[in-house]
């Protein structure tokens, strides 16, 4: 009964109606959309396992960051298709780099913000009644739940997150530079979880492994919106550490950006013999209006002395690109 309701590529009455009827041609909103659902669901796991950790004061610190992790894996294998950021150090440096218009920056920033926001809120209901003394108090016990809550001097946060998220983009561009490591989609998810990992258990005692602004920031202001003091959300005696995860990242992605492209990127063969061979003309032709484009923001000419493939860094969704970039 069921394969009769398919049709012959195994699609559903249901998915052809929604696509029919529901589909959004717009691929900035589609993006948009893509950034908030991928960053709620890593802030309701980062949170989430926060909280278990909370509860459970004698098991491994390892019990977040496989929250973390997993919730990557998720998100790629969610979002795959897509060219979902999932962090505003990643669209930062994809701007810098010319593979994402500026345009649509702050859209992708507030949609990472407000999903991350709305992630952690989630994911304290949750374990409300489990973290809560009594209704009437804030729940003081969830204060460490949201957000890392370092010791570390702020330059040492900052100094931290610069250099693991600048790794961090030196991975991303080799896992989807196909003239690189040409890395199975498959296992794209794998890899980053591996790398985010790795930056943690190496360094996560400064910061707590943030790399993500989205993933930090967003659920600081969700505390305050449950009554947390600033404070004690915000600072570390006199030390202003927020300052340290939030433009940490934003410095590092840029730095890993460049160190890819002129270090790496820069001196790789282009591909040949395949659908990619066309790009090599990128430089050569015209750059036209974004703002002039139904899809503004979608192609952006690259010249190929940046090294790096332009057609995988298009924030679009296309079959051609089936990478998601975080």
């Amino acid at each position: 009964m069921g394969s009769a309701m398919r049709s012959s590529k195994g699609v559903t009455p249901l998915a052809i109606w929604a696509r029919e009827h529901m589909r959004i041609r717009n691929k900035h909103v589609v993006n948009i959309m893509s950034e908030f659902l991928g960053t709620f669901i890593i802030c309701l796991f980062a949170v989430g396992s926060g909280a278990q950790y909370r509860l459970m004061p004698n098991e491994s610190y390892m019990m977040p960051v496989l929250g973390g992790v997993s919730a990557l894996v998720i998100v790629v294998g969610i979002f795959g298709n897509t060219s979902a950021h999932v962090n505003p150090a990643v669209t930062l440096a994809m701007a810098v780099a010319g593979f994402t218009n500026w345009l649509v920056v702050p859209f992708y920033w507030l949609a990472q913000m407000f999903g991350g926001y709305l992630g952690a809120g989630v994911a304290y209901a949750i374990y409300k009644h489990r973290l809560c003394v009594s209704e009437d108090e804030i729940c003081k016990e969830a204060v460490g739940i949201f957000s890392p809550l370092p010791s570390s001097p702020v330059g040492t946060v900052l100094l931290d997150q610069t250099v693991t998220t600048a790794i961090l983009l030196i991975f991303l561009f080799a896992v989807i530079d196909t003239r690189n490591m040409k890395v199975p989609k498959h296992l794209i998810g794998i890899y980053f979880a591996a790398i985010v990992a790795g930056n943690t258990f190496a360094f996560g005692r400064n910061a707590g492994g943030v790399l993500n602004p989205a993933r930090d920031l967003a659920p600081r202001l969700m505390a305050v919106t449950l009554g947390h003091s600033i404070d004690k959300i915000f600072m570390n005696g006199a030390e202003h550490y927020w300052l340290g995860t939030l433009f940490g990242p934003l410095l590092g992605g840029v730095l890993g950006t460049f160190v890819y492209i002129f270090c790496v990127g820069s001196h790789l063969d282009d591909t040949t013999g395949t659908e990619d061979d066309d790009l090599e003309n990128v430089s050569e032709k015209t750059s036209q209006s974004i703002l002039n484009s139904d899809d503004w923001g979608a192609k952006i000419p690259i010249p190929t002395s940046m090294g790096i493939n332009p057609q995988l860094m298009s924030p679009t969704i296309s079959t051609k690109n089936p990478y998601c970039i975080y």
